[in-house]
């Protein structure tokens, strides 16, 4: 939480930037006590509005280093790249904005004090604008074939466009956000800055005293009125006259008189209980031998019967040879049943394709509906179930590098095809009734 006076300084710092006062921006910018990311983001922005690129790059950096998860850090880090021709850098920044944005179509910064809304369908463009420079065509058309799936706006259209240039060999712009990007304090907190005066100012509207013309308690002019009787009656020609001080002499002998020490309170002499007692506890002899209570007398141990005699003798008891009895006349649990073995050649894992590939994980999500009527025994729903196979229709979907399953299309499985997923899953659902 922001202090008083830097909202104050932050407040002012906005109102010189949309002067386009960019020097004192900077200046009231730097000057705050606290520089937090946001701080260190607007001074980006006024540096890239004055095209001072380095600079710029500097303070987003410095941003991102505050808070790690400022996604529009890491974007406007990669512009700056971009327009350095440091082309694997922007790419990394563009990268790391689409792993803080967590697969989020959309992150709105409003609720922070920036009206902006950064789309992942313009990270995924800005990333291809830079293979493009990279003369990696193949994948700025798989960045781009993503990016018109999760478009989310109409001035998004110029993604499709972009794939045709690309498509056409044509040079590809980036997406660029609007300028005057800054982090502005709330209203609301700017508003208790400043002073308020709740109670005004009182005027005096009728008094009896023609004297009394202020407009206060009672009380304190009556302390002021004490006060200066008091001073006036201090401050009179004859009254410090009236006291007659002591000799130098007098007042050596009074400060050398020595005071007499106070008595001393005299110590009993009879010893009491108590006294008795902390003697005792401190090893000296009391006056009066303490009572003793007689010692606890241990109970006498029960006379052994000849039966537990035996027991205890290792002779086997009445009991044991009871449990040994019961055990050698129960019948021996029949054997488990093998279970049941599915047959497994219905699903094959080789689409018939040789060479050299990637391996790509398919995982198959669907349930069958099946008919049972009260004579349906465990063996038949087994049997049932053994002759089921995989659905003909089935919805394939993929799963993304932040864990979420999307529909699959041929630009995105030429996308997994190429290697950019480590660990590439494919999901199929379905349900149907037999």
């Amino acid at each position: 939480m922001s202090s008083a006076a830097d909202v104050e300084i932050w407040d002012n710092a906005c109102q010189e930037f949309d002067k386009s006062s960019f020097d004192e921006a900077v200046r009231l910018f730097n000057s705050m006590g606290t520089i937090s990311s946001k701080i260190s983001f607007n001074v980006g922005s006024v540096y890239l509005a004055k095209d001072n690129i380095k600079d710029a790059l500097k303070n987003f950096q410095d941003s991102v280093k505050k808070d790690a998860h400022l996604a529009l850090g890491y974007y406007m880090s990669g512009l700056c790249y971009y327009k350095q021709s440091r082309y694997n850098h922007a790419d990394e920044q563009f990268e790391q904005t689409l792993k803080c944005m967590r697969g989020n179509k959309c992150v709105d910064y409003k609720q922070l004090g920036l009206k902006f809304q950064l789309y992942e369908c313009e990270v995924l463009m800005n990333q291809a604008a830079v293979h493009s420079k990279l003369d990696d065509t193949n994948k700025a058309k798989c960045l781009l074939s993503l990016a018109t799936e999760v478009k989310a706006d109409k001035r998004h259209d110029v993604v499709q466009q972009s794939l045709q240039f690309v498509q056409a060999g044509r040079a590809l712009e980036p997406f660029l956000p609007p300028s005057g990007l800054i982090f502005r304090p709330s209203a609301q907190a700017v508003k208790n800055v400043k002073k308020q005066d709740y109670l005004g100012q009182a005027k005096v509207l009728y008094s009896a005293d023609p004297k009394d013309n202020t407009a206060r308690f009672s009380g304190l002019k009556l302390l002021e009125d004490t006060r200066e009787k008091v001073l006036a009656d201090i401050r009179k020609p004859g009254r410090k006259e009236s006291l007659t001080p002591l000799s130098e002499s007098e007042d050596a002998r009074i400060r050398a008189k020595p005071r007499p020490a106070p008595p001393r309170k005299a110590l009993p002499t009879k010893p009491t209980e108590a006294r008795d007692r902390v003697q005792t506890w401190a090893g000296s002899k009391p006056s009066k031998p303490l009572p003793r209570s007689p010692l606890p007398v241990p109970p006498t141990r029960p006379s052994v019967s000849p039966s537990m005699s035996k027991g205890w003798d290792g002779q086997k008891s009445s009991t044991s040879a009871f449990i040994e009895k019961s055990n050698s006349s129960a019948s021996p649990l029949p054997p488990r049943k093998p279970l049941p073995s599915f047959p497994v050649s219905q699903i094959n894992g080789t689409n018939g394709h040789t060479g050299n590939g990637i391996d790509v994980e398919v995982q198959f999500n669907f349930s069958v509906t099946m008919k049972c009527d009260s004579n349906t025994t465990l063996d038949d729903l087994r049997k049932d179930i053994s002759q089921q196979t995989i659905p003909k229709s089935v919805a394939i979907m993929y799963v993304d590098k932040f864990g979420k399953e999307r529909k699959l299309t041929e630009s995105s499985l030429s996308y997994i095809l190429q290697g950019v997923f480590e660990q590439p899953k494919i999901v199929c659902t379905s349900s149907y009734t037999v």
